[in-house]
């Protein structure tokens, strides 16, 4: 019995669209994952047979590659640009994850040459980083918001029309607790965008 699975995935920042598909192109299973290193090993390990995996080049394609290609017979990652046969019409992420398995599948993807860079380890720990300044920001962006809306005050997260909105605050304290919180916002920031950068 043929056990082959044929798995393609639609990548995004916030979450990862997947299919699987026998060898005789049923799919089997479609879901959405979080764009979490632990949540797409613990799909592929749940995987029964031998698993084939494609998914499109991305700037999260080699952070991607290099999480899987452990736990599976064959990745490829390919150009979304040469695909072997024209995408569906009504475009989405289910459909384009079930297009990129039966490509997969018929053996009609060209591949874009990636290597194995880092430990999982090492993976791992940049994907927490990630994870806890991502949550680090959103905090800290409450926390800035509610500054303002304790004076019946929205914002925009722009460095000008929050420095206008700063003047408009009742006290001192208040002007500089929304401006640290603000700096704050920035760093964590540009601390995340690093992380992302070394994480792909």
């Amino acid at each position: 019995m043929n056990s082959n699975k044929y798995v393609g995935m639609d990548v995004h920042l916030a979450t990862i669209s997947c299919a699987v598909l026998d060898s005789d192109g049923n799919q089997v299973m479609s879901l959405v994952l979080q764009t979490k290193a632990e949540l797409v090993i613990s799909f592929l390990q749940g995987l029964k047979g031998t698993v084939h995996l494609a998914f499109e080049e991305s700037t999260c394609s080699q952070w991607l590659f290099e999480i899987t290609k452990p736990l599976v017979e064959r990745v490829v990652v390919c150009n979304p640009r040469k695909l072997g046969k024209p995408r569906s019409a009504q475009k989405n992420d289910a459909r384009d994850a079930a297009d990129l398995a039966d490509l997969l599948r018929l053996n009609a993807l060209k591949g874009v040459y990636h290597h194995q860079r880092r430990s999982f380890s090492e993976i791992k720990q940049l994907v927490v980083i990630y994870n806890q300044l991502t949550e680090d920001r959103t905090r800290s962006i409450n926390r800035l918001r509610s500054v303002f809306r304790e004076q019946a005050m929205t914002i925009k997260l722009d460095s000008l029309a929050l420095a206008e909105s700063v003047k408009e605050l009742p006290t001192a304290g208040h002007r500089e607790r929304a401006e640290l919180l603000f700096a704050e916002i920035e760093s964590i920031t540009q601390l995340r965008e690093k992380a992302r950068h070394r994480r792909c």
